[in-house]
């Protein structure tokens, strides 16, 4: 959930219904770009969830990346107009996703030793 709210910051949802035109194709478009957007943090989530109760810190690492490091380049001044941000919404969300997962692995090893 955490990568599809972050990687929405960088939709242009006005520019979809625009250049579609038909209200249903643009719903049937924005819902797939909710789906692929959801997908993009559910690998890291997957990995991570397996042992959520045993270290919750590179879960909530993964979401938090995954949220923002599309908010942050949003705030950064990245506005790319459609199609473009379906795909760069989803590699940041991604990508924002590992390296979240990434810190937290890297964490949860430190305070073992």
């Amino acid at each position: 959930m955490a990568s599809m709210g972050g990687g929405l910051w960088l939709a242009g949802l006005k520019a979809v219904k625009a250049d579609i035109g038909n209200e249903r194709a643009a719903a049937a478009v924005l819902l797939g770009v909710l789906v692929s957007l959801f997908a993009a943090g559910f690998p890291t989530g997957w990995l991570a969830g397996e042992r959520f109760e045993e270290r919750p810190l590179p879960v909530w690492l993964s979401m938090g990346g995954a949220y923002l490091i599309p908010v942050v380049s949003w705030f950064a001044g990245l506005e790319p107009a459609w199609p473009a941000w379906w795909a760069v919404g989803l590699a940041t969300a991604f990508v924002g996703s590992w390296v979240g997962l990434g810190l937290g692995l890297f964490l949860v090893r430190r305070r073992r030793r």
